[in-house]
């Protein structure tokens, strides 16, 4: 898709899991004089290094480390919600900027990208664990129809099929709907511009990198991670709310599952993800807001974009 000619404040990597959405953001933070603000759930997490694909590494290149944000900020029993990351992502975006800096967005946590595209009105819950706790005393399909009446245009439906999502989204829900009825407006977002290109890979391609890069997180130490995880204290119900490498890890060190399962069943929890991370971005699409689709390897076409957009070379 090509653009008219507009401005856009900062440039945003986003795409299916193990599609190389870090490897073309550095290339492309190398190329403006950029700095990353990392857009993954599980990556603010320290000591979940491996199953979440931090890939720090890739940061440095042979002209210097490009500065990364959004990465190693909590400890794995603590919580980080959309509106936080939209908070730490403003926070961040006007310190790059005043750095002379260009901000660019890398991840492929959907509920986070599609709030910040779409501009989502958010409010901040003071207590918000604790009331989600509350709500989970009461029946599931009261919670959902509670939370359907507050929110019928509902972001995000995974929230009706988990009874701890639906507690913690109906908590929200009903704040910002008191918040509003007091203020009138729910803490309005920043009107900035991003260059979004999505990395895509052929369906055969993709099945590929999933297998294969499992199969490197296993030899890299994965399970020790997760067993690590579990040694300080984290416990299984965490790991399961982290989903994927750490669910069914965990399962495979609880005996629940042996090694092939394991391997099988996440294999196919990470296509289902990504199945949702596209439907994240068919959904932007849809709210007619442009997303450039690359080949994953093919630089030279995100180069292209990025400077047809009048994004500067850095010297």
């Amino acid at each position: 898709m090509k653009h008219e000619c507009k401005k856009y404040d900062y440039i945003a990597v986003i795409g299916a899991t193990a599609t190389g959405k870090t490897r073309l953001a550095v290339k492309i933070a190398q190329l403006v004089d950029g700095e990353i603000i990392s857009c993954d759930s599980r990556q603010v997490y320290r000591g979940m290094s491996i199953g979440t694909g931090k890939d720090i590494n890739e940061y440095t290149t042979e002209q210097g480390t490009i500065p990364y944000h959004l990465i190693d900020i909590l400890e794995p029993h603590e919580d980080y919600s959309v509106f936080q990351f939209l908070e730490d992502f403003y926070e961040r975006y006007d310190e790059i900027v005043a750095r002379g800096k260009i901000p660019v967005l890398c991840g492929g946590t959907y509920m986070y990208f599609t709030a910040l595209f779409l501009r989502y009105p958010m409010v901040k819950v003071d207590g918000l664990e604790e009331k989600t706790a509350a709500l989970l005393k009461k029946d599931h399909q009261a919670l959902i129809a509670e939370l359907r009446a507050l929110n019928p245009q509902l972001h995000n439906r995974t929230d009706l099929v988990d009874k701890y999502k639906t507690a913690k989204a109906l908590v929200i829900a009903r704040e910002s709907s008191e918040f509003e009825k007091i203020n009138g407006v729910v803490h309005p977002p920043m009107e900035i511009n991003p260059l979004i290109i999505a990395t895509q890979v052929s369906k055969e391609e993709y099945y590929k990198r999933i297998r294969l890069r499992l199969a490197e997180r296993l030899r890299n130490g994965l399970v020790d991670e997760v067993r690590a995880l579990m040694g300080s204290g984290v416990p299984f119900e965490r790991l399961e709310y982290f989903g994927l490498e750490y669910k069914y890890v965990g399962r495979y060190l609880l005996s629940q599952l042996n090694k092939n399962d394991m391997i099988q069943k996440l294999v196919s929890a990470i296509n289902e993800y990504a199945k949702k991370q596209l439907t994240g971005i068919a959904k932007l699409e849809r709210n007619n807001t442009p997303v450039n689709w690359v080949p994953t390897d093919d630089f030279s076409a995100a180069e292209k974009l990025v400077l047809e957009a009048g994004f500067k070379r850095a010297l």
